[in-house]
Order: structure tokens, then C-alpha cells, then sequence
């Protein structure tokens, strides 16, 4: 008897262990790099707004690499700019846009030297630019306000993380940069000659995941948006206590994080609604328009099928 009952708790066990194995997975992990953009997220895991648990932020060094660690499947989800989730879904055909998180309205900018006065003193000039979407974007549209063409200036390509550098030591005469960047050289006399706040709607920072993650932690991705609401409505409330907390993730000044906000909007739950759930989703038209500039600028080189991207059914209901 004793042999029986010691066999029947053995299996058991067994079968609990396996219940709670299957039951325990592996947090879902959301690639974001420090943009003031991506902030509700550290926000909500501050607050803990979501479980560690099954939900775990991962510190990317920057855009670049968090896509590449989407496409390589260390990441389950990230945030980028809308042009990045494009190009990754050259390699990732069932990519989704499950969350829009913010708006560029300044925050992205071309600065220039003191004594560049305006957009016309620009021609023969040295402008730098990193290889994206985005830069081709807003140096295009600044460009046109200033009536230049590309060949009026002379391109230098400068990675994101070389900004600040390339423009103290003199490597080029304007800059086509972003936040903190931003911030710090209009500190140190850097001068606004055009940014995101005169093409509204055109830059844009999305949440996104593969439809097969989507299907397989959907409770899970759920909460994440549920917790990034939150995390804006906390931010609402108790402004300067989160303020406080998203300069110390940053290792910025109150004063400096206050300055960055200003340079984006955040959509709100109904807003976010619009742009990603219904039969016209709002933001379709932006897709399609900035599909149409990359292949313009040869920044993609497949042909995209952008019909299933946007993805709003992850968005809380209330």
C-alpha cells in the first residue's frame, strides 16, 4: 500500500511541476532605447503598473540595435520610430503596430551654427544626417522651406550617438538631431532653424510585435498597455513626481526632461482607438505616405504589404 500511495504522490508531483512550468513563461521581453517617448514604459514599471514577473523592459543602446534584436527574436516587442518598424518588416512580414506612443512636435530638429541665421544660408554647407527615414523626412521638408534641393548641401552621414560630437568639433555646419541632443546643443548655442512642430503627424514612435507573440502572450501585451495608460494618467495627476522619476531613469535635470516633453504628444487611449482599430484605421493614410518616401529614397528594398500592420486589439476597452 505504502508503494502505491508513495507512486500516486510521485505522479503528482510530476504533473504539478509540469502545470507549473507551463504556467511560469519566460517574461515577455520590450526592447526601448532612451527616448522621452518611451517613458510611460519605465514609468509603469516604476509604479508597478505590471507584472516583472511576465513583463520584463530591456535597455536597448539604441534604435538600430533594438531591431536587430527584433529580428533575431531576443525581443518579443519594441518601440521604435514608424520608418524602423517598416524596415523591420522587410524581415518580419507579420510585424504589427499594437500601440502609438508618441507624436514628434520639436522634438526631432535641424540646428545649426550661430552665425547660420536661417534655412537659405545653408547652401554649400555641411549638413549632417543619419540614415534614416526620419532624417531624410524632416532635412527634405526643411530643405524645400528653405527653397534647396539635396544637392545644395553637402550630405555627411552621422550616427545618432556622434551628433553632439561631430557638431562641437566642427565636422559639419548643421545637424539634423533629436532629443536629448537636441536639448544639449541649443544649450550650448546651437539655433532652431526648422523642426517636427512645422510637418505635424509625419514623425511618429509605435509599439510593435510579431502577430505569432501576439497570439501567444496576448493577456500579457494587453497588460503592458493597460499599464502605459495608466502610467499617462499617473503622469497627469502627479506631474512633477513623474517628471521626477523619468529625469532620474535618464540621469537628466528636471528642467532638461521638462523641456524634452515639450517637444512630443502622447495619444490618449481614444486617439489611439482612431488610429488603429476600425475599417479605415486614421493612421493608414501616414503608413502609406511614408511607405511611399523611404521606397522614394531607396530605404527600402522589399515591397511592403502594410494591409494587416496595424493591430488595435490589444487596446483596453475602457
Amino acid at each position: 500500500m505504502r508503494i502505491v500511495i508513495s507512486f500516486s504522490l510521485f505522479i503528482c508531483g510530476l504533473l504539478i511541476s509540469s502545470c507549473g512550468e507551463k504556467a511560469q513563461q519566460p517574461p515577455l521581453k520590450i526592447g526601448a532605447y532612451q527616448w522621452i517617448g518611451y517613458e510611460t514604459l519605465y514609468l509603469a514599471q516604476h509604479l508597478r503598473l505590471f507584472d516583472p514577473r511576465a513583463i520584463k523592459l530591456i535597455d536597448m543602446p539604441s534604435a538600430t540595435a533594438a531591431a536587430r534584436a527584433l529580428r533575431n527574436e531576443s525581443l518579443d516587442a519594441a518601440a521604435l520610430t514608424l520608418d524602423e518598424a517598416l524596415t523591420v518588416m522587410q524581415f518580419v512580414p507579420d510585424l504589427r503596430i499594437i500601440l502609438v506612443l508618441d507624436h514628434s512636435v520639436g522634438a526631432d530638429a535641424l540646428l545649426a551654427k550661430p552665425g547660420i541665421h536661417d534655412l537659405t544660408e545653408l547652401k554649400n554647407r555641411r549638413v549632417g544626417v543619419e540614415n534614416s527615414a526620419v532624417g531624410a523626412i524632416l532635412l527634405d521638408a526643411a530643405l524645400r522651406a528653405g527653397k534647396l534641393q539635396a544637392g545644395d548641401v553637402a550630405l555627411v552621414s552621422v550616427a545618432t550617438s556622434l551628433h553632439e560630437d561631430y557638431y562641437q568639433h566642427d565636422q559639419v555646419d548643421a545637424l539634423v538631431t533629436l532629443e536629448p541632443h537636441k536639448s544639449r546643443l541649443v544649450a550650448a548655442g546651437a539655433r532652431v532653424l526648422f523642426d517636427s512642430s512645422e510637418i505635424p503627424g509625419t514623425i511618429m514612435d509605435v509599439l510593435v510585435a510579431r502577430a505569432s507573440v501576439i497570439e501567444r502572450r496576448e493577456a500579457d501585451l494587453k497588460a503592458l498597455l493597460a499599464a502605459h495608460f495608466k502610467a499617462l494618467a499617473y503622469y497627469y495627476r502627479h506631474r512633477i513626481d513623474a517628471i521626477d522619476i523619468i529625469a532620474a531613469y535618464l540621469g537628466a535635470r528636471r528642467d532638461d526632461v521638462e523641456g524634452q516633453v515639450r517637444g512630443i504628444t502622447i495619444p490618449d487611449l481614444r486617439e489611439n482607438r482612431r488610429l488603429l482599430r476600425g475599417k479605415a484605421p486614421g493612421l493608414t493614410a501616414t503608413v502609406e505616405k511614408l511607405r511611399g518616401a523611404m521606397q522614394e529614397r531607396q530605404l527600402l528594398f522589399m515591397k511592403l504589404d502594410t494591409e494587416q500592420v496595424l493591430d488595435g486589439r490589444l487596446l483596453p476597452n475602457d
